[in-house]
């Protein structure tokens, strides 16, 4: 049985939500967070009483999509993202593009957009069961093309680890020590990629300082991807050199488990 003071508060955040979805200029509304840990019965109760296609005017099988497909709506598709309890079909497409793909499109190409906002939402989309498509390698193939800013390609990055992973938990993972993929990808494209570094030496000093339970892997990174040379030319005041002997004197044990994560999204590692 639904408390009453609960049933409250869940009558009202249906209401709100009705309202939000007339004006969704704000990232958040008032009771927005009331719906993010319900029981069974509680949970029920709001996917009965919703009526989001009421709300909306769109079909539930591509009522997400439909959403994200509105530029002024976006807050409002984003809460319903991170909003589980909330059932979404999330594995439909619509005009020949899918959820990941209306997703992306509404925050890659925006100047003030943060990448780890962008791989938030892309994250909760996987934890809701979506599945990586074949239109989505094509629309990432093609909208690598013409990134507007580094903000953009960090952004692209993220989302393109967890199409490459399609497991949630992986990709969770990713997520929440993206700083590690970003380390690497930077030594791939010799170029910093979501730090604010000026080259790739501040970027080695950080990891070998920061990231030791994977440091094997970031420095047979260097090597394969032909940078550790430039570093060493650039340590002049011989810091990072004094971190690698550092480092190899009290190496910690290495994270296998997250390195296998590694090699599935840069295979050229394993």
């Amino acid at each position: 049985m639904i408390e009453h003071w609960q049933k409250i508060n869940l009558d009202g955040y249906i209401n709100n939500l009705k309202d939000y979805f007339n004006n969704c200029e704000k990232p958040s509304f008032r009771l927005a967070n009331k719906v993010q840990e319900l029981t069974e019965e509680e949970r029920q109760y709001v996917n009965a009483n919703i009526n989001l296609e009421g709300i909306t005017g769109f079909d539930k099988s591509v009522l997400l999509n439909s959403i994200l497909a509105i530029p002024e709506k976006i807050n409002f598709a984003r809460h319903l993202i991170i909003s589980d309890n909330i059932e979404l079909e999330v594995n439909t497409l619509l005009r020949g593009k899918s959820t990941f793909i209306y997703l992306l499109d509404s925050s890659i190409n925006k100047t003030d957009e943060i990448y780890y906002s962008t791989g938030h939402f892309i994250l909760s989309l996987y934890k809701r069961g979506y599945i990586s498509k074949d239109c989505d390698e094509k629309y990432l193939r093609e909208s690598y093309k013409n990134l507007p800013t580094q903000s953009s390609l960090a952004s692209w990055c993220i989302a393109r680890f967890g199409y490459l992973l399609n497991d949630y938990e992986k990709f969770e993972k990713v997520y929440r020590n993206d700083r590690i993929l970003f380390t690497i990808l930077s030594f791939k494209l010799k170029k910093p990629v979501g730090f604010n570094y000026p080259n790739l030496l501040g970027i080695a000093n950080n990891a070998i300082q920061h990231y030791r339970d994977n440091g094997d892997i970031i420095i047979k990174a260097m090597h394969k991807y032909e940078v550790y040379e430039e570093i060493l030319s650039r340590d002049k005041k011989k810091v990072f050199r004094g971190k690698m002997a550092d480092f190899d004197k009290f190496k910690p044990i290495q994270d296998r488990h997250f390195q296998e994560i590694i090699t599935t999204l840069f295979p050229e590692l394993a």
